[in-house]
Parts: C-alpha cells; sequence; structure tokens
C-alpha cells in the first residue's frame, strides 16, 4: 500500500478492525506533520488564511480547516487544536512543505510564530468507542478537545470513525509516549484503511492532489471544514462561485464493490479509484472520484481482472 503517513505494527485485518469499530487499537502517525502556531495575533491572522471560522475556537477548542490556493485547490488539509497560548496543526506530511511555506509566506508584520515540529515530535493515536476510558486510565484527559499533560499534548482527533485521541510528544520522550499507550494493541495499514473509507476520511497525496477543489470533496467535507459566513480567505471566491451554481464539475464518492479494486482503476473512463480497500463489514470498498453528471446509483470500473460493477455512495459509506 502507498505511504499515507502512517506506520503501524501489523495485526489481521479482522482484528484491528474490531479494535477499531468495537474497542480500540493504537496506530501510529509518527510521520504526520506538526505545526505549533503562537503569538497575540494567531487567531485573527489564521483566520484570514483558513476556510473555516475560528472566532469561537477557545483554549481546549478543536476545528478542522484547510488552507486553499487562490484558484480554491487544496494546499492543505488541517486538524487545529488550542492549547494555552499555542495552536496545533497536523496534515499530511504530503502537504507540509506547501503549507509551511504558504503559511509563512503570509506573515507581514502579525505577531505570529510558525514553528515546524515535525521532525521534533512524534504522534501516536489510540482510536475506537472505548479509546477514552482506555486513555483516561493512564492520563488526566482534557475537558473539552487538547491539552498538555506532563509534557504530552493530548488531543482529541477521530481519524476511523470511532473517535480517539492523539497523543504528541518530543521524539527524545518517546519513550514515556509510548509507555503510555503501550497497553493499547497496535492496528493494521489495512484495518485503518477501511476504517477510515468507510467514514469518509480522505488523504492527501491520493484521495486529495493540489489539483483537488474543496468543493469537490462531498458535502460531510464541506459541512465540517468550510465556513459560508466567515471573512475573506484566499480561495473563497471560488468556493462561492462553485455554491452559487449548485455543484463542482467532480464529486468525491464512497462505494461497495462486487469484487476487489485498486487506486486508479478508471470509472467508465470518466473518473477513477483514489483509495481501494477490504472491509470486514462491507467487502470490497472504494473511494473515487467522480464527475457530478454521473448520477447512477452503479458504476462499471475497469479492474486488470475486468469490469466490475459497484454501488455509489455519499460519504461516509453507510447502508
Amino acid at each position: 500500500m502507498e505511504s499515507t503517513n502512517l506506520e503501524v505494527e501489523e495485526t489481521s485485518l479482522d482484528a484491528g478492525y474490531a479494535l477499531l469499530r468495537q474497542s480500540c487499537g493504537r496506530i501510529n502517525f509518527d510521520h504526520m506533520a506538526k505545526f505549533r502556531i503562537t503569538g497575540e495575533d494567531r487567531k485573527g491572522w489564521l483566520q484570514g488564511q483558513v476556510t473555516n471560522d475560528l472566532r469561537d475556537l477557545v483554549d481546549g477548542g478543536y476545528a478542522k480547516f484547510c488552507i486553499l490556493t487562490p484558484t480554491g485547490q487544496i494546499v492543505a488539509d488541517c486538524d487545529l487544536w488550542a492549547i494555552g497560548d499555542e495552536y496545533i496543526v497536523t496534515t499530511a506530511e504530503a502537504s507540509r512543505d506547501a503549507a509551511l511555506e504558504r503559511l509563512q509566506k503570509m506573515l507581514i508584520l502579525e505577531d505570529v510564530a510558525i514553528e515546524d515540529l515535525s521532525d521534533e515530535y512524534g504522534l501516536w493515536s489510540i482510536q475506537g468507542p472505548e479509546s477514552t476510558d482506555v486513555l483516561g486510565e493512564a492520563v488526566d484527559l482534557p475537558r473539552l478537545n487538547a491539552g498538555a499533560v506532563d509534557g504530552l499534548r493530548i488531543l482529541r482527533s477521530d481519524r476511523t470513525g470511532s473517535g480517539g485521541w492523539d497523543v504528541m510528544a518530543p521524539r527524545a520522550e518517546k519513550k514515556g509516549a509510548a509507555a503510555l499507550v503501550a497497553s493499547v494493541p497496535p492496528v493494521s495499514a489495512p484495518a485503518w484503511e477501511a476504517a477510515r473509507i468507510e467514514s469518509g476520511m480522505p488523504v492527501y497525496g491520493r484521495d486529495i492532489t493540489d489539483k483537488t477543489l474543496a468543493m469537490e470533496m462531498g458535502a460531510a467535507f464541506i459541512e465540517s471544514r468550510i465556513s459560508f459566513g466567515k471573512g475573506c480567505y484566499t480561495g473563497q471566491e471560488i468556493v462561492e462561485r462553485i455554491r452559487s451554481r449548485g455543484h463542482a464539475n467532480r464529486r468525491w464518492v464512497g462505494l461497495i464493490a462486487e469484487e476487489p479494486v485498486a487506486a486508479g482503476d478508471k470509472i467508465e473512463q470518466t473518473g477513477a479509484i483514489t483509495s481501494a480497500a477490504e472491509s470486514p463489514d462491507f467487502g470490497p470498498i472504494a473511494a473515487a472520484m467522480i464527475p457530478a453528471s454521473l448520477k447512477d446509483h452503479e458504476v462499471e470500473i475497469a479492474t486488470e481482472a475486468g469490469p466490475v460493477r459497484a454501488e455509489v455512495y455519499e460519504m461516509p459509506i453507510r447502508l
């Protein structure tokens, strides 16, 4: 499987998937890009750079947002947590350099400092419906979505659709962070891939590229990351133009296929699979970018083994 900023220990697909859907499991996102933003002007400045409205963000708060080009393409898909006098931002390693370059470029006279913590800090994630109870036995969890405990940053996150927490720690103290989550069993890459595709969670570099428009990513993505009531930000004109038109030319959807498919497989010569997995609940599943004009509930996918039929679902995939 293509690298997705994910390092995991190998367990079986079924076992890892059961952990994510029934209890909780451990995933190592050690190479995910991590930024720290500080300074008195950080909220007002970032408000003018990103797609979501941060005006109500408080200490312990959380928000998703995108950074866009002037023509509306996604530079980075980000998560942000507010902890005291800092913001912690995570994004895919594939968008690390472009995101950092863009943010630094937009700094003029503001009291804002941006630090790239990606090489200095690691990131463990505990995901699943019992993650709060399990992690809460080892550490005092933040009352809201984020906090600092004994040099660790504890961040509420949902990276699989079942909820969870990230534990971010300096690499020099990684043994301490590892010890904190050591009792949580590891989840395999195929299990994480199945869970995140089902839940409509895209990966930058595969489901999203530097050619993808934010408004192509579907209703759930847009609702969680884009505010239509905030002030101006780079790319807003294109977002509003697509909104007024009613749709983008493409849309990111989920598929349940009759047989296994693979990333890159073509859909009736007009679309393509962006990610694929085997789901213990749904069988062969995939994420795909298809033309908005394609309204059929079924599509035909051209695979190496021959044509495969698949049902189309808006993300997340739900029967």
